[in-house]
């Protein structure tokens, strides 16, 4: 009966589509911090930790890495001296982040507009390591361009209710002080989807499907790292 076409079945619900797991990796390179005179050190030992959003890492599956351990995918090392109103070149700023998520899953991620954050401290050997300030940047622009080079601004008072939050985007009356900016390049580069012997054994259990997806995760991981890499596209072109 034709009357009958456009009105639901009950009891029937209607077949979900399961997205395909992709590898991708997410890769931060600290490369310089740039001071300006608000700086409160006449030279300052200066180190930077780099932290991913919660927001990214809720929506992705890490193959079993400790979330900890992928969290802060960079700490610089050794500390770099900066007088102020100069820039210095910082050491060991680069870090990656291998993860599976769904294309579209990781795109709505993405489009929500998380934000790394980048601590930026002072190290004294004779006293407590002082915070400078801090900077954020939006992965968002990653769904249109696979690399971004840019600086962004470090302000030396960041609000303790909310941890990494853009100070830019204040009210004028904020007594936020810009200390300097560092150079950050953040790239996104998808590894295509997992195996297809490991897509077939997810359709176990609802616990079973999850514990075989964290161990596909893992081992196509490991193959990959322990493969050679070309130097030259691990690490971006220094302008």
């Amino acid at each position: 009966d034709a009357s009958n076409v456009f009105e639901p079945k009950v009891g029937k619900k209607e077949p979900q589509i399961k997205e395909t797991t992709h590898l991708f990796t997410l890769t931060a390179d600290v490369r310089s911090f740039k001071s300006t005179r608000r700086l409160p050190f006449p030279t300052a030992s200066v180190v930077v930790k780099l932290s991913l959003p919660p927001e990214l890492l809720d929506a992705v599956s890490l193959g079993g890495k400790p979330r900890a351990a992928a969290a802060t995918p960079v700490r610089t090392n050794p500390p770099a001296a900066v007088a102020r109103a100069s820039e210095v070149i910082l050491q060991n700023g680069l870090g990656h982040v291998d993860f599976g998520a769904g294309v579209m899953a990781l795109a709505t991620a993405l489009a929500a507009g998380p934000r790394v954050a980048a601590e930026v401290w002072h190290k004294d050997a004779y006293a407590a390591d002082v915070l400078l300030g801090t900077a954020t940047v939006s992965l968002a622009p990653l769904l249109r361009e696979p690399t971004l080079d840019g600086y962004a601004p470090v302000m030396s008072d960041a609000d303790p209710e909310t941890p990494g939050a853009p100070r830019s985007a204040l009210l004028l009356d904020s007594e936020a002080v810009k200390v300097g900016e560092i150079r950050v390049v953040l790239s996104l580069a998808e590894k295509g989807p997992l195996p297809s012997w490991a897509a077939a054994r997810t359709t176990a259990t609802a616990a079973g499907a999850d514990a075989v997806f964290e161990d596909a995760v893992a081992v196509d991981l490991a193959s990959s790292a322990s493969q050679t890499r070309d130097p030259g596209s691990a690490r971006p072109e220094r302008a």
